[in-house]
């Protein structure tokens, strides 16, 4: 399985549990709560880092300079 899919979720459940906590013990739920689901967002939404990624960006490359070459001819 991805381990970097893995990683985001552990994180935002963490973040939920957190949360949860806070508004359990009532510790400013109203700044918490937004502060949460920004927490969320950023883990969600922070570019991915891969190996297979890097090589779909190289291959991209090699595509276009291809491409030129060939309009270029």
């Amino acid at each position: 399985m991805d381990k970097d899919l893995l990683t985001r979720v552990g994180l935002v459940i963490a973040t939920v549990v957190l949360y949860l906590i806070a508004t359990r013990v009532d510790f400013y739920p109203t700044v918490v709560a937004p502060v949460a689901v920004i927490v969320v967002a950023v883990i969600m939404f922070w570019p991915r880092r891969s190996k297979a990624a890097d090589t779909t960006t190289t291959s991209t490359r090699e595509e276009i300079r291809h491409l030129r070459e060939e309009t270029q001819r």
